[in-house]
């Protein structure tokens, strides 16, 4: 890992702006220099528009800075925010990562990833859905506390959405879009609510409300179809189905099941596929 001054003056070199471009107008040329080359500390500000001047988001500045990865924390969050929970070897992974920051570092939100993380895997070994979900109730019950919920935050209680009954996971989703509008344009957020409306979904099938659900798979899937995200979209035409099969339309009901599947196939979603073909025997 580099230092700041030194990963700011190889970003610099290698667009070929000079010192004086960087440093217009925020800060003397000299003190620029200073940075780069002793790594002196500099105001918030500055900083900031050094950054703006190198065409580069903080994100992406750290990335570099960490030798083109992640590392940490950071790289804790970056794995939690991409986490496939269908993925038990996945899932363990990141939790001996998990484990092995805490050992040496003491973090309030590494801890309840830890607690969902250990949730989850639990639920996939045993199947004993009480034991699962009890240790999850501390995680909402800190969340729930607050008046508005951050990136991560909104992570956390998606993860965990479908711990709850459906009455209050309706109530937390209307909670989490609150949030989840005020990050309107940040990155991939509307991703969100697309995991937010899937985990919705078999909720309203678990508690036989397809009416409702069907609704929901509306939603599902004029969003996935609007930020082009197949396995969500795939996992919608199935539940729709689940839920016309529960309201006696069988024939409309298969039709949008294999259309899910076929676009499951389609991409190489062996393991989703798998996992969907079992809930359409569980719920069908």
């Amino acid at each position: 890992m580099g230092n700041t001054g030194s990963t700011a003056k190889e970003i610099r070199l290698n667009k070929g702006y000079s010192q004086q471009y960087i440093a217009q107008q925020a800060i003397t040329q000299s003190a620029y220099s200073k940075f780069e080359i002793l790594n002196s500390g500099i105001k918030t500000d500055i900083f900031k528009h050094i950054l703006n001047r190198l065409d580069m988001s903080y994100e992406e500045f750290v990335y570099i800075e960490n030798g083109y990865g992640y590392e940490g924390k950071e790289e804790i969050f970056k794995a939690f925010y991409s986490l496939n929970y269908n993925n038990l070897l996945e899932m363990k992974s990141l939790l001996e990562k998990v484990n092995g920051y805490l050992a040496k570092t003491d973090d309030y939100m590494i801890k309840n990833i830890r607690i969902v993380l250990n949730a989850h895997v639990i639920l996939r070994e045993s199947n004993d859905f009480e034991l699962a979900s009890e240790p999850i109730k501390e995680v909402w019950s800190n969340l729930s506390k607050r008046d508005s919920l951050y990136l991560i935050d909104l992570y956390l209680i998606n993860s965990i959405l479908f711990f709850f009954p459906l009455e209050t996971a309706l109530h937390i989703k209307n909670f989490m879009f609150k949030s989840i509008d005020r990050y309107k344009g940040f990155h991939n957020v509307n991703n969100l609510k697309i995991n937010v409306y899937t985990n919705l979904m078999l909720l309203f099938i678990k508690s036989k409300k397809f009416t409702e659900g069907i609704d929901m798979a509306e939603l599902l899937i004029m969003l996935c179809k609007k930020q082009r995200v197949y396995p969500q979209l795939a996992v919608g035409y199935i539940r729709k189905g689940v839920c016309m099969n529960g309201l006696d339309l069988k024939s409309e009901g298969q039709k949008q099941i294999d259309k899910g599947l076929k676009i499951l196939s389609a991409i190489e979603e062996v393991d989703l596929y798998k996992i969907m073909k079992n809930e359409i025997k569980r719920f069908v």
